[in-house]
């Protein structure tokens, strides 16, 4: 090919491609200038209404689109630290802190702590998973704990001196991820 049919070949080339833009998406900051409670979000749920929580280092915010409504220990919270978020079916809000789990209700906040004499960081929330029968399962202290029909207790996994690292409900299966790289699964009652 001569240079010439080269150059023409180029130049059509050019004359057919449109103009590619980048598309924008629109972002949205919000910040403590619009009513967040405090700068350093730790965690976020959407709950059944769509308002979105969040979680941070200073209290609990709830923002429905527009507006921010904040929830503190004046506000009946267990402590100001929230570490962990989650939603369950009937719309409550399930809160983690470093002083253990309290539920809102859209009223007033319910508190649950976890006894034991053996881990001084047992209220120490750091994940919360919510099951389909509405069982919550935490993650405090690096050990596993259940809240079901309103009441907490420890659940005891095989290794009990490994830490938890992860919870996942599943149907009637929980699965449990812990320190030293294992996955147990308790069904029925037996891990």
């Amino acid at each position: 090919m001569n240079r010439l049919l080269k150059t023409a070949i180029v130049l059509s080339m050019l004359c057919i491609c449109t103009t590619v833009y980048a598309q924008r998406y629109p972002f949205y900051n919000l910040n403590v200038e619009n009513g967040l409670i405090q700068s350093q979000a730790t965690s976020m749920v959407q709950d059944k209404y769509g308002h979105l929580w969040i979680g941070t280092l200073g209290g609990l915010s709830r923002y429905d689109g527009s507006s921010f409504v904040n929830y503190t220990v004046r506000d009946g919270m267990t402590d100001n630290t929230v570490n962990a978020l989650a939603t369950d079916k009937q719309g409550n809000i399930w809160v983690g802190t470093r002083k253990g789990v309290s539920k809102y209700d859209g009223k007033a906040f319910r508190h649950f702590v976890f006894q034991s004499p053996e881990n001084p960081n047992a209220n120490a929330v750091s994940n919360i998973e919510i099951g389909n029968d509405g069982t919550a399962w935490c993650i405090a202290g690096n050990k596993l704990y259940e809240i079901k029909d309103g009441k907490s207790k420890s659940l005891t996994i095989p290794n009990k001196d490994a830490n938890v690292t992860a919870v996942l409900p599943d149907g009637k299966n929980l699965w449990v991820a812990v320190g030293n790289g294992t996955i147990y699964n308790h069904h029925d009652g037996r891990w």
